[in-house]
């Protein structure tokens, strides 16, 4: 104890500052260390999260596409065409062919019936995928090309085109492949090269007065895809009526909109095709 200048005690600890902490405060101190710095670290991890960017499957370990006509080209170069008079936006005319005739079939009608079917085929045969096949007898070849679609260009393009003499030689050799397909389909270990369950058939023909022998095979178009490019009337599925003009084929849609494609007459389709086929055989003259 001490005296002031007026002779009244004074404490000395009140000149000495805070004193040394007790054990109770060291335990609260540490307490409240230890919560700020895990709020810290919670912040921290929240951010971080936040920012880190979601997981993807690499490359090379994602599933590839599967094939399809459809995919031939981007959906929204499908030509859709309200309006007769404005330009038509060109499809594909594979794309198209397969939208018209799969599963049930076309009776492909009308004035440009030939210009169309011609495009889908030149199309066809000018994908080089081992996945498309055309059925087709000679006498729609001589329709569409005039006489000519050759020997050698059928050679030039086989084995996607397969040309029969008779429409029954079709729908025979078509049983026989879906019949395959089934067996294929039960056996996977007896497929070799491509499974007949991965193929694109585009079936050309005139059924005529043979509708109803033609219209079994279409009853299994749908498992085993398969698109029927009917020339003339086809009582078992839809009728188009081409309409063509300046290049141009188009048919319209039950929706009323157009559907378009550009053609080519039959002898510069063929110089198309020759000079096509050239290039994957040299032997051709």
């Amino acid at each position: 104890m001490s005296a002031d200048s007026r002779g009244k005690p004074t404490s000395d600890v009140a000149h000495q500052g805070p004193g040394p902490l007790k054990p109770a405060d060291v335990g609260t101190v540490a307490i409240l260390i230890m919560a700020l710095s895990s709020g810290f670290l919670i912040a921290c991890a929240a951010t971080s999260l936040r920012r880190r960017p979601a997981r993807t499957t690499p490359r090379a370990l994602q599933p590839k596409p599967e094939f399809h006509p459809a995919h031939h080209l981007d959906r929204s170069a499908l030509g859709l065409w309200s309006d007769p008079v404005e330009p038509p936006v060109l499809a594909d005319p594979m794309v198209l062919g397969w939208e018209l005739g799969h599963p049930l079939g076309a009776g492909i009608t009308g004035p440009g019936a030939h210009d169309f079917l011609r495009a889908v085929l030149v199309e066809l045969l000018t994908a080089d995928s081992a996945r498309i096949q055309v059925i087709i007898t000679r006498k729609e070849l001589e329709l569409l090309f005039e006489g000519a679609f050759d020997a050698a260009l059928q050679q030039a393009f086989s084995p996607n085109l397969h040309v029969f003499d008779l429409l029954e030689d079709a729908i025979t050799h078509l049983q026989l492949e879906i019949t395959l397909a089934d067996a294929e389909r039960a056996n996977p270990d007896i497929t070799c090269g491509v499974p007949r369950t991965d193929v694109f058939t585009y079936w050309f023909a005139t059924p005529g007065a043979d509708a109803d022998v033609v219209h079994p095979v279409m009853q299994r178009a749908e498992e085993h895809r398969i698109a029927g490019l009917m020339l003339g009337p086809w009582p078992h599925g839809r009728i188009c009526v081409l309409e063509t003009a300046d290049r141009i084929a188009r048919v319209r849609t039950a929706s009323g909109t157009y559907r378009a494609v550009e053609t080519a007459a039959p002898a510069e389709a063929v110089a198309t095709l020759r000079s096509h086929a050239a290039k994957i055989r040299r032997d051709l003259p």
